[in-house]
């Protein structure tokens, strides 16, 4: 038991933070837990290269050959050399604009020992401005599993 003095108001600030901090901290863990579980190693083969990527699953991405009804995942256009006479732009519309995506048909992409073939993926243009990430995954590719 311990005794606190009126004028003694450190123990009482310390009895009543620790709890606050233990339970933000516990949020933070969480968050940072779901972020990583959704992160995935990405094998890409195209024109007989290999690529390895940091993806990102991104439920929200709804992007589809609108040809096709294909999923498109995108990388930074930098990532990967690509054959340019054989792009195939897709028409796409986001919440600002319509617009033309360039993709490239790769032969497969390999996730946690699964194989699609024949996939598209989209060309951006702009880096992501995730951490290490440099592909962002569309959740059909897995099955739509989050």
């Amino acid at each position: 038991i311990i005794l606190l003095k009126p004028k003694d108001n450190s123990y009482f600030l310390l009895l009543i933070s620790t709890p606050i901090i233990l339970y933000i901290n516990n949020k933070k863990i969480k968050k940072l837990d779901n972020y990583y579980k959704d992160i995935y190693k990405v094998t890409i083969i195209y024109k007989k290269n290999k690529y390895i990527f940091n993806a990102l699953l991104d439920t929200g991405n709804r992007l589809y050959d609108q040809y096709k009804k294909r999923p498109i995942s995108l990388i930074y256009t930098e990532k990967i050399k690509c054959d340019y006479s054989e792009l195939i732009l897709v028409p796409i519309e986001t919440a600002n604009k319509k617009s033309i995506l360039k993709c490239i048909k790769v032969e497969k992409i390999i996730i946690d020992n699964k194989e699609i073939r024949n996939a598209i993926i989209g060309l951006s243009d702009k880096k992501f401005n995730i951490q290490d990430i440099n592909m962002i995954l569309h959740k059909d590719l897995l099955g739509g599993r989050k």
